[in-house]
């Protein structure tokens, strides 16, 4: 937003639903919540530096309200369309790269 908030929510589409609904068991809801990421803060951007920091203040994981996020981020066009790339500046063990790709979507409002 323009006040420096920000939320993302990434879901896996090939989640399986639970067998009652009312009534998931404990594996479907692991099941259910690994495939779901969800956050959101406030947000400064360092051009100069090329990353932006995530200042999280919501999140599922109660141990993680409160870290501070950084991602190296890129632009790039292809065909019209633009892409904002964010790279973790700090990688799990074992973990080479990972990135986000985010696609901007054509403007539908009428």
């Amino acid at each position: 937003t323009p006040q420096g908030r920000m939320m993302v929510f990434i879901m896996d589409p090939t989640r399986a639903p639970f067998a009652d609904a009312g009534r998931p068991t404990d594996d479907e809801l692991r099941a259910a919540t690994r495939g779901f990421l969800a956050y959101g803060g406030r947000y400064e951007v360092d051009e100069a530096g090329g990353y932006v920091l995530h200042y999280l203040d919501m999140e599922p994981s109660p141990n993680r309200v409160g870290i501070t996020l950084k991602r190296f981020f890129s632009f790039t066009q292809h065909n019209g369309v633009e892409r904002l790339i964010l790279r973790a500046a700090d990688l799990p063990p074992g973990v080479v790269d990972y990135a986000i790709t985010w696609e901007r979507l054509p403007d539908v409002r009428s």
